[in-house]
């Protein structure tokens, strides 16, 4: 259609200069006239009108749309009119209407023309006469309002070059997360929106923004609906087309109204739904997550199009996540290895080597001294999660040269995602054939990282949402090779790896996690003959496993500690008792309790299982009775 526009317009174009240039050879005052009004009338077709437009930075709001519609439909019927009978008041009305026409070209220029994919820098002209140099200036402002958005992209881009692996990590689970949960819905008519145009559109709104507290007045109701009117239409348009087609035909005129309807009740929901994703893709804290447990903000309206919808409100709260992390990332850069607050992280880092403990001690002294030098930041989650990059940097998470080898970053970079995905998959058949333990999500950011031109941020961002794909190809490669090798020992009559872990299996000696302890103790208590149930996730209200012998049901909570554990996890598992209706807590450690710990379980009628203790229960596994309750032998 626009092709055929062009055509048509090109033709109404010509056909007007070539009446023009004959009427100039009329030696006539209407013949002059009518020159006049047709060479204006061929500047004013579309073609030249764009181009004219771009050249001087002009965006076509919907009122200078209206008008462009006067100049290409109105101005050639009045010239034809003119031609027949031409005369001065002819003139005179052309060039009023002419007049009114850029009147509405000015008063409605506001907001600034620049190509989204081209982004060009014109050229200038070498003639310096005052028509080339009036134009010049024009390419002048265009060109520095083009290269200021390319700063601003530059800076931005390099603002993710330089952030740090834990938060690339988040980024890439809620891009992918993002991707994966809405795959469905997509059709042939169903308009998939740009991350990374999105991404970069949301990081450009947030420079300069100095504290939390601008930030997220910036998330209002009004600029979610705003992003979505500019930067989200072609998808806004979509679910408008099938309101309207799912409306009867009397109601179809008030589509509109009922798309509104719904858009408002969706943007004001953002702010939770927002919470729900930051908490959910970067938060451990069980605590934090059970403030947004009961929301279900995907439940709570009733709408026609709740797909759609959904999409579009995950793509705003995506970005909006996204642009908190870069927030808090670049508070973090902006502390000095020499500042004050940096050097008391430091040293707790050195001395108590827990990140929870850390973001619990060290938030009162932040509050009263140093809030403002991370931007004002006060909602806990923004807090851990600068704690957390902090003490990534001080624990030097740079890789060694076993890592750089894992990698293999070659010198080329790649520019196309088929090529990508093909290098990435060569990759990881061979990492999974001679590394079969990696925490390979961090490998294949780095990979990503160092693999793509940054320059392509499209390309990036794709990749980004790709990381657990990838992942997940590693997993059941590695699941694989192992079979392999384990088919080929039995098939030598090789056990001697079997015999290791059996004599092993109850060593504490490769622990090194509280998921591993976890996953230990699962083991241990069904060897001890009961029934068991694994939570250790977050939200599970302090209980790590639900343990059952015959009708008597025990909630545990394990902890792989270096130190005394305090009366803490004694509160908790007292607590859990009721959400999981156990007779009893217990608290299983691989450490010792401090004195307030024994005091306050005998209270509540807590068992403590301490190494030593834990040494007791294994011992029993060797027994062969297992009907008996063992648990009971720890009472006190």
């Amino acid at each position: 259609m626009k092709k055929t526009m062009k055509i048509l317009s090109n033709i109404f174009g010509g056909f007007f200069l070539l009446c023009a240039l004959i009427m100039l050879f009329e030696n006539s005052i209407n013949g002059y006239a009518s020159c006049i009004i047709l060479l204006t009338l061929s500047f004013m077709m579309f073609p030249t009108f764009e181009l004219f437009c771009k050249l001087i930075n002009k965006q076509f709001s919907l009122v200078r749309k209206i008008a462009l519609g006067l100049g290409t439909l109105f101005f050639p019927i009045m010239g034809i009119s003119s031609v027949e009978t031409p005369a001065m008041d002819d003139l005179y009305g052309v060039v009023g209407v002419i007049i009114i026409y850029w009147v509405i070209m000015i008063v409605t220029n506001k907001k600034v023309y620049v190509d989204k994919n081209a982004k060009c820098i014109l050229k200038e002209s070498d003639k310096q006469d005052i028509f080339h140099k009036f134009y010049n200036k024009k390419i002048e402002k265009h060109n520095a309002k083009v290269k200021a958005i390319i700063e601003s992209e530059q800076k931005i881009k390099n603002d993710f070059i330089n952030l740090d692996v834990i938060t690339m990590h988040a980024i890439a689970n809620m891009v992918s997360e993002t991707k994966e949960k809405h795959k469905s819905i997509f059709n042939e008519d169903m308009p998939e929106i740009n991350m990374s145009d999105l991404v970069m559109s949301f990081c450009k709104d947030i420079q300069g923004i100095e504290n939390e507290y601008d930030l997220n007045n910036l998330y209002t109701s009004k600029y979610y609906i705003n992003k979505t009117n500019r930067e989200c239409s072609q998808l806004s348009n979509y679910i408008k087309t099938k309101i309207r087609k799912s409306l009867n035909s009397q109601n179809r005129s008030r589509y509109i109204e009922v798309y509104n309807n719904y858009l408002k009740i969706f943007m004001e929901t953002m702010d939770t739904y927002v919470g729900i994703k930051f908490y959910r893709n970067v938060s451990s804290n069980s605590e934090e997550l059970e403030k947004y447990k009961d929301y279900g903000v995907d439940d709570s309206v009733d709408y026609t199009y709740r797909s759609c919808f959904i999409y579009l409100i995950d793509l705003l709260a995506t970005c909006t996540c996204i642009a908190k992390m870069i927030f808090i990332e670049k508070k973090v850069s902006q502390l000095d290895h020499e500042h004050e607050f940096y050097k008391i992280i430091n040293n707790m880092i050195n001395e108590i080597k827990d990140n929870d403990i850390i973001i619990k001690k060290s938030r009162p002294i932040y509050d009263e001294f140093y809030k403002s030098d991370l931007g004002f930041i006060n909602d806990e989650l923004h807090y851990g999660i600068a704690i957390t990059i902090i003490a990534n940097k001080i624990n030097d998470k740079s890789f060694s040269k076993k890592d750089e080898t894992i990698l293999d970053i070659g010198k080329e970079k790649v520019n196309d995602l088929s090529t990508f995905d093909n290098v990435m998959k060569k990759w990881i058949k061979d990492i999974a054939d001679k590394y079969r333990t990696l925490d390979v999500e961090r490998y294949i950011i780095f990979k990503t990282i160092n693999t793509i031109e940054l320059k392509n941020f499209d390309l990036y961002f794709k990749s980004l949402s790709n990381v657990n794909k990838y992942a997940k190809v590693y997993y059941f490669n590695v699941e694989h090779n192992n079979k392999a090798s384990d088919k080929d020992r039995y098939l030598s009559g090789d056990f001697e790896k079997e015999k290791k872990e059996l004599s092993g299996k109850y060593s504490l000696n490769n622990i090194t996690t509280g998921t591993q302890f976890e996953l230990y103790l699962v083991n241990l208590f069904k060897d001890l003959g009961y029934k068991v149930k694994h939570n250790g996730k977050a939200g599970d209200q302090g209980c790590d496993l639900i343990v059952k012998k015959d009708d008597y049901i025990y909630a545990i909570q394990a902890k792989y500690y270096t130190g005394k554990l305090s009366n803490t996890p004694v509160q908790e598992i007292a607590g859990s008792l009721k959400y999981y209706n156990a007779n009893q807590g217990v608290v299983v450690t691989n450490s010792s309790f401090t004195p307030g710990a024994e005091e306050l379980a005998k209270a509540n009628n807590v068992i403590l299982i301490d190494g030593k203790d834990l040494k007791k229960l294994i011992d029993y596994v060797f027994e062969d009775n297992h009907e008996e309750d063992i648990l009971k032998k720890f009472e006190k």
